[in-house]
């Protein structure tokens, strides 16, 4: 059992994911055509650094830059999404949306990144837990052992009185 752990533990160690840099920013005319609808405010450039324990996300619009630190386990649930032609990522990261919104390959790949990644670090943590549980019970069972043999070694005569 503590080999099969050691095993997993170590397929989902962080060093076996690359880091990989992904550029979700629209294309600059297709920002400029909907600046009616989001007012300069919708970022002109997404950077997703998906680093070995978090994902960086990097986002550039009119009022400034802003730059959210997350773990892989925040990520929730990855999903592809749509509205007329546009395809996006749907995710707790936000909505990302490449190019001209029309690039369904990109989304594909983008989506099945970050489920492999977001699933990689669940099971991992999800294993880590459990093998503290198992750590602990084993402490906890040795702790009772310790005390079974310590009052077997000096047997007390209890009197119980009625009252």
């Amino acid at each position: 059992m503590a080999n099969v752990v050691a095993a997993t533990i170590e397929y989902f160690r962080p060093s076996t994911l690359e880091v990989k840099e992904i550029d979700a920013s629209i294309h600059p005319y297709f920002w400029m055509l909907s600046i009616p609808f989001h007012c300069c405010l919708y970022p002109y450039r997404t950077i997703i650094n998906l680093e070995k324990d978090q994902i960086v996300r990097s986002d550039e619009s009119l009022c400034g830059k802003t730059v959210s630190y997350r773990p892989y386990s925040s990520i929730g649930m990855v999903q592809q999404g749509s509205c007329f032609c546009l395809q996006c990522v749907d995710s707790n990261l936000g909505p990302l949306m490449v190019g001209w919104g029309c690039d369904d390959e990109w989304t594909k790949e983008t989506v099945t990144e970050l489920k492999v990644r977001g699933d990689a670090y669940s099971d991992r943590n999800q294993i880590q837990l459990t093998d503290e549980v198992a750590h602990r019970t084993t402490r906890v069972f040795e702790k009772m052992q310790a005390i079974e043999q310590h009052l077997e070694a000096h047997p007390q005569v209890l009197t119980i009185t009625e009252r």
